[in-house]
């Protein structure tokens, strides 16, 4: 431990001191500016709710492979790997394998699918290389996005073709069989800028599961500036290939195979120097099949052939089981208004309707495909009060077929206590509309005379929507004489109407064992301050620390009949912290990562575990060739310190060493 402060004590004082000889400041520019809290473009500084802001340079610092590992660098966030190839990302705890409280959008797309209201980060239709950067709402984004956005907004925005490099190739390869490679190329045909993304990459996961991943992906961006001032923005993104699944002792060994298709169209056309108007259309397709026919139901019961037959009535058969087998579409669009004046005074308005499907024989039990058809309509304003202060007035409106409507509002005021410096108190309350799983859930093993084996999971006929109020209080800014920034946040959240799986011993089936429901089990409350400091004097060069102190209580049915409560205050960690360094010298880049993470308990397929500190670091070095062409070598290690427990008991993750190269032409 005490090397690990003498070499991280040692960093931060290179950072210091080369800074000190740099005349160029990065940081003496205003702000970052936001379009993600509540669709419009604004200073962080007014705001209504926290943003982190991760660009180019910090992704390539961290040295994270995967996207969802940079949500470690936002404060709340807790990230861990389910399995080799399921990760569960949530804001404020309460997670297990399927975080269904988070948005995810790529350029303004959806990448939610409609089976779980989740995110398959396997399959987002994006590289990382192909990032500018992501804004990170912290806090009720359905204002802006709707129900999915019930806890917080993630916002990728890909680099516009026109301004990224002309091609790149380059090679990965680590332990845990990791291998990628990857191409890209960007160029212009007529007015039309675009750009092609392709990589294969394959890996074996955790050591003694069946959850490696060989997954090939595709993507292209385009933009093309028309007549009229219009912009037209194109993107279409291809992932397929094989997963492992989990092990199943009643079932044979085998292997998911994963489809993942999106289309993406923008329309944006600037009516006048304060409004523009945008038309906004997608189609994402995702099919996973993991069907497999089980072993013999006289095997799995421990009985012989005669005696089932002489128990069920029914021939001795197996049964196709398929945890994660379902074809889910989402189609949507959406028309948007923006309009601002001189005076600050800006407001966006906009109406969308989405049209959900899902077909999932052994969660729904052969109802075939199943669809929901939603409205929405949103606006938010920005309405500059007095000289030093704002309001931000947002609230969206959802209806569907298998949801009730429900009025989503956000208030926020923002007072300026200087050019660089601000206080914001924010109120909101969010639904999170159930998923198409979530309203027609029945997962059972029937025989070929009709008889019901075995009901596993089904949903409560009166399930209702989640809520959520949230209150914060933010204190941001940064100092012009130093290139310090730094954003804090006070917070209190209560979701109430918990939807969770509950025992129910009062099912009747040949098994006579106990099933699990679907409903509004509870609540769950947390509480505490985070917040962000960064260091910057210049792009490349930086120290950004960020931490969480909070508390959580959860109170939910653990069995009704003969009712039994759970009760945690352990669903999200007590302390979390990160920091991320890197210190340019010459064409040499060195690279930091600490993170530590309380002890947390999971739900689902999770268990409680330990807190854990982490160390990541990484080195890289450019060649450069002429002025056009470079070759970048970079080594790198994650975990570097110990082994621990993320997810589950006995479920270690271990360190991960890659080497990589690459050749750019720019």
């Amino acid at each position: 431990m005490k090397k690990r402060k003498v070499a991280l004590g040692g960093l931060l004082l290179c950072i210091t001191s080369v800074s000190l000889a740099m005349e160029d400041s990065f940081f003496s520019t205003d702000l970052p500016v936001v379009i993600s809290a509540s669709r419009l473009t604004q200073s962080v500084l007014t705001s209504p709710s926290a943003v982190t802001i991760i660009d180019k340079a910090m992704i390539e610092a961290s040295g994270f492979v995967e996207i969802a590992d940079l949500m470690r660098l936002v404060p709340g966030f807790q990230v861990a790997y389910a399995d080799g190839k399921d990760i569960a990302v949530t804001y404020h705890g309460q997670g297990w394998e399927y975080p269904n409280r988070l948005q995810l959008l790529v350029n303004g797309r959806s990448t939610y699918t409609s089976a779980l209201s989740t995110v398959d980060w396997s399959a987002v239709g994006v590289h990382i290389t192909d990032i500018d950067r992501i804004e990170v709402v912290r806090g009720p984004a359905a204002p802006a996005y709707g129900s999915n956005s019930f806890s917080a907004a993630i916002n990728i925005i890909t680099i516009s073709p026109e301004l990224d490099d002309k091609f790149m190739v380059r090679v990965r390869s680590g332990n845990k069989e990791e291998q990628e490679t990857l191409l890209r190329y960007s160029d212009s045909v007529g007015d039309m800028h675009y750009r092609v993304s392709a990589a294969t990459r394959e890996n074996s996961g955790f050591d003694d599961a069946n959850d490696f991943q060989d997954l090939n992906s595709l993507s292209v961006q385009g933009r093309m500036e028309l007549k009229n001032h219009d912009v037209l923005d194109i993107n279409l993104a291809y992932t397929n290939g094989e997963t492992g699944t989990d092990f199943e002792e009643f079932l044979p060994t085998h292997d998911r195979s994963l489809t993942a298709l999106s289309g993406h169209v923008q329309w944006q056309r600037q009516l006048s120097d304060h409004e523009d108007l945008k038309l906004n259309f997608y189609h994402n397709y995702h099919d996973e099949d993991d069907a497999v026919d089980s072993f013999l139901l006289s095997e799995v019961l421990g009985i012989s052939p005669a005696l089932f037959t002489l128990a069920t009535g029914a021939p001795d058969q197996t049964t196709t089981i398929g945890l994660r087998t379902n074809r889910s579409t989402r189609t949507d669009l959406e028309l948007q208004y923006n309009w601002v004046n001189d005076t600050g005074l800006k407001f966006v308005a906009g109406t969308g309707i989405r049209y959900d499907t899902l077909k999932s024989d052994f969660s729904t039990h052969f109802k075939g495909t199943i669809s929901d058809t939603s409205y929405r309509f949103y606006g938010n304003m920005q309405l500059p009060l007095f000289d030093k202060l704002t309001a931000n007035i947002g609230a969206s409106y959802e209806a569907g077929r298998t949801n009730e409507a429900h009025l989503s509002p956000r208030l926020s005021l923002n007072w300026r206590v200087s050019e660089e410096q601000s206080f914001r108190v924010a109120v909101s309350r969010a639904y999170r509309l159930n998923s198409l799983l979530e309203t027609n859930l029945d997962t059972r093993t029937e025989l070929s005379n009709g008889v019901i084996l075995d009901i596993i999971n089904y949903s409560d006929d009166d399930l209702e929507a989640e809520e959520i109020t949230s209150f914060e209080l933010g204190y941001l800014g940064k100092l012009s004489a130093f290139p310090f920034s730094w954003e804090f946040k006070a917070y209190r959240e209560q979701i109430d109407k918990v939807t969770a799986f509950v025992g129910d011993r009062g099912v009747v089936d040949l098994v006579n064992n106990k099933a699990r429901v679907l409903l509004n089990a509870g609540y769950y409350k947390t509480y505490g301050i985070e917040g962000e400091i960064t260091y910057r004097p210049q792009q490349d060069l930086f120290v950004k620390f960020q931490f969480n102190h909070g508390y959580s209580d959860e109170k939910t049915l653990k069995r009704i009949n003969t009712t039994r409560i759970f009760r945690s205050n352990d669903r999200a960690p007590k302390e979390s912290y990160g920091l991320l360094a890197t210190l340019p010298i010459h064409d040499w880049h060195f690279n930091l990562g600490v993170y530590r993470v309380g002890a947390i308990e999971w739900k689902g397929q999770g268990d409680y575990v330990e807190a854990y500190t982490r160390v990541d670091a990484s080195v890289s070095k450019d060649f450069k060739f002429g002025s056009k062409r470079k070759v970048k070598l970079k080594i790198a290690a994650q975990n570097i310190n110990n082994k621990y427990e993320e997810f589950k008991e006995d479920q270690f993750s271990k360190p991960f060493y890659y080497a990589e190269i690459s050749f750019t032409e720019f």
